[in-house]
């Protein structure tokens, strides 16, 4: 029989922190899952790391060829079997809870496509920086105005690991667009939020990691221009689709605003970059 939740988990030279990430989803209140962990071709000690589990609800696949980003991620979703999915990253950690109270609470709201909840940002050292408490109590909010909310400027969906999907929507809208490098993840958000309601909880959901060995770390310090290019797209994309009824003026906030946030987030990556080399 299929689990109830099939945890994905792309993984590409990872070693640092992915015991202290594996261990946070085999150590989850609720047993009734898989992680499945797809490697792009790692160079480090992570297969080897991985191979020190002795949980059969690991399952290891490698690929031929380095798929980057949004393509492992897509390779991994593509083994799941479960009736929810959720993407976790191999640096970041799950809340012990997290899968527990986002299961019961979609399975209690059929009409549900993902559920979100509270996070935290940790340093490379996991010490709390920032707590991101959106959600006082356990509900259900509609899509379509969580994600016309969310194109204000900001990604308040938050990191994968923050949301669980339900496969069945996730078959219908498709899984990440492989065209956006830097916001594949916030895409599939806005394009699930257009097809259902979210199931938000005040559970702390995940701890997500700031440091140096953040794939999507090293690609947004090189590539920042491009970046605001790519969350440009994507505005388009879903402005043309006519779902969540955007228009010109909600578009130049938008950018405005995304470009105030790419400096912010600049800043704080070179900041957490110059206390490693202390």
């Amino acid at each position: 029989m299929p689990p109830l939740v099939s945890v994905c988990m792309p993984l590409y030279n990872g070693e640092k922190y992915l015991r202290e990430s594996v261990e946070s989803v085999l150590s989850q209140s609720m047993s009734d899952l898989e992680l499945i962990v797809c490697d792009d071709c790692s160079t480090d000690s992570s297969c080897d790391i991985l191979a020190e589990f002795d949980d059969p609800r690991i399952t290891l696949y490698h690929n031929e060829k380095n798929l980057g980003l949004a393509g492992n991620w897509n390779r991994v979703m593509s083994y799941a079997s479960g009736r929810y999915i959720k993407i976790m990253m191999q640096d970041d950690l799950l809340g012990r809870d997290a899968l527990e109270r986002q299961t019961a609470l979609m399975e209690a709201n059929p009409g549900t496509v993902l559920s979100i909840g509270n996070t935290s940002v940790i340093d490379k050292d996991g010490n709390v920086m920032m707590e991101r408490n959106r959600f006082k109590e356990d509900g259900v909010i509609s899509g379509i105005k969580y994600a016309r909310k969310s194109l204000r400027g900001r990604n308040i969906y938050c990191e994968p690991p923050n949301y669980l999907i339900r496969r069945e929507a996730l078959d219908r809208t498709g899984y990440f667009d492989t065209s956006l490098i830097y916001t594949p993840d916030w895409d599939l958000c806005l394009s699930l939020s257009e097809t259902g309601d979210i199931a938000c909880t005040c559970t702390h959901v995940m701890s997500f990691r700031i440091s140096d060995s953040q794939e999507t770390s090293k690609i947004y310090k090189r590539k920042v221009n491009n970046a605001n290019v790519d969350s440009d797209k994507m505005f388009i994309k879903h402005m043309k689709s006519g779902i969540l009824k955007l228009n010109m003026f909600d578009y130049l906030v938008f950018k405005a605003v995304i470009r105030i946030a790419a400096v912010a987030r600049v800043i704080v990556l070179k900041t957490g970059s110059k206390e490693k080399r202390k």
